[in-house]
């Protein structure tokens, strides 16, 4: 089990006094975030690495659920999920240090900071798991992504030539940024602190 330090479930504040609730995505509440995935457009479906429409998908996301494959942390509101934060950790031996995060929010709950807040908590649980180095994996085309992790402190570690192949048979190029994390908490709470309602 991932140790929370007695901090989730959180109840806090964002952006236009937004309040939310943090806490761990357990599988009995897989629906809850099967509704959220519901919501999103066929541009934003197409920007995830996995078919959320897939009759398997959730079958297969339980089972990474209970084996600590991976962890999700999700924001709640008026009783559903308005965001989720992915960590899914390395599992050769030689990447065990490495976790891999995909964002996702609901179309009506953008720019409230839900991003900045899932990795301030996201952080701590990572390095819980002795992971030192978070990375996403993005195209040129997931600008708003893009500006968000390098707002966080990512870098552009590598990009990879025609790595990804989409619906459509189009190639694109896989851009790869990583964050270390000694350090990233700090930057997370400077962010934080510019939210003037936020409370936590």
């Amino acid at each position: 089990m991932v140790k929370t330090d007695n901090r989730l479930p959180l109840s806090i504040k964002v952006r236009r006094h937004l309040e939310v609730e943090i806490n761990l995505l357990n599988a009995s509440q897989l629906n809850d975030l099967m509704e959220m995935y519901s919501t999103l457009d066929d541009k934003s479906l197409a920007r995830l690495p996995y078919d959320v429409n897939s009759p398997h998908y959730p079958r297969v996301l339980k089972r990474q659920l209970e084996d600590n494959r991976a962890i999700f942390l999700v924001a709640w509101h008026d009783g559903k999920i308005i965001g989720s934060l992915a960590l899914y950790h390395g599992q050769a031996l030689w990447t065990r240090h490495v976790g891999r995060v995909i964002f996702v929010s609901h179309p009506e709950y953008r720019r409230y900071g839900l991003a900045t807040v899932l990795f301030e908590e996201m952080i701590p649980l990572a390095q819980a798991m002795e992971i030192e180095k978070l990375y996403a994996q993005l195209t040129k085309d997931h600008v708003d992504g893009i500006k968000m992790l390098k707002t966080f402190g990512f870098a552009r570690e590598a990009t990879l030539k025609d790595h990804i192949k989409d619906r459509y048979g189009r190639y694109h190029d896989m851009r790869i940024y990583s964050l270390d994390l000694e350090g990233a908490h700090k930057s997370m709470e400077e962010l934080i602190s510019s939210f003037s309602d936020y409370s936590g």
